[in-house]
């Protein structure tokens, strides 16, 4: 749980580190091109090489830019899993066990208690 949250606090920081860069984004990489390369090695790297060993071991009819597009995807998986998992624990350590139902535009209901928050 650590570490997840340390990877959002440094990704979080890294990003807004490069985009509020007074010489801009592709300068500030250039400038720090050594942490560049060890977030692309460390960070992102095992995501995208998952993508083309799995084309190559389960499904060898696709291409090798889906084996590289599946390996981008599982990097944002990973990420969202990470920012989503947390919110969970927070809320069972809180005991907020409900699941309101949304009410959607389409339904065509009446008049009647609305969903809330267990």
């Amino acid at each position: 749980m650590i570490a997840m949250f340390t990877w959002i606090v440094v990704d979080a920081l890294l990003v807004t580190t490069i985009i509020r860069s007074p010489y801009g984004p592709l300068e500030w990489v250039q400038q720090n091109w050594i942490l560049t390369i060890l977030v692309l090695v460390v960070g992102i790297a095992p995501f995208a090489i998952w993508g083309p060993i799995y084309r190559r071991l389960a499904a060898p009819e696709r291409s090798v830019a889906s084996g590289v597009w599946w390996g981008v995807l599982v990097y944002f998986y990973n990420l969202y899993i990470m920012i989503t998992t947390p919110r969970a624990f927070y809320r069972a350590v809180r005991g907020k066990q409900g699941w309101a139902k949304t009410r959607r535009n389409g339904e065509n209901l009446g008049l009647g208690a609305v969903a809330r928050e267990a």
